[in-house]
């Protein structure tokens, strides 16, 4: 009688398993589209984009390097744009705001959760 509970758990585990595969290259095969779908990148000319999607800790380190970016002879004729997590928006604004020319923000819960706000961004 185990091996028959056995060979049943070991089926209902294989069937899972095929279940979770089928749904990660089907969500594999969405994405592949969208990306096809999406216009060529333009160069943008004399600007930066800083990337910082760390949570607030993380943030707290990085703040103190964010001015030698704009005040850096290599970027001093560039436009500076952060690309931010909104975790650490309020704060940011706050203290650091002046150290950069533009701000966009992410919510990383629901970057992570809902195609349509990714496909917005």
């Amino acid at each position: 009688m185990r091996t028959l509970g056995r060979h049943v758990s070991l089926f209902l585990r294989k069937f899972d398993s095929a279940k979770d595969r089928e749904r990660v290259l089907h969500s594999f095969a969405q994405w592949k589209a969208l990306q096809q779908g999406l216009p060529p990148p333009r160069r943008c000319s004399k600007t930066l984009l800083l990337i910082r999607l760390d949570d607030i800790g993380d943030y707290l380190l990085f703040r103190n390097q964010l001015r030698m970016y704009k005040n850096s002879s290599r970027w001093t004729d560039h436009k500076v744009t952060l690309l931010g997590n909104d975790s650490w928006k309020e704060l940011f604004t706050l203290l650091d705001e002046d150290a950069v020319d533009e701000t966009m923000w992410v919510n990383k819960n629901r970057y992570l959760e809902h195609a349509e706000y990714r496909e917005g961004i």
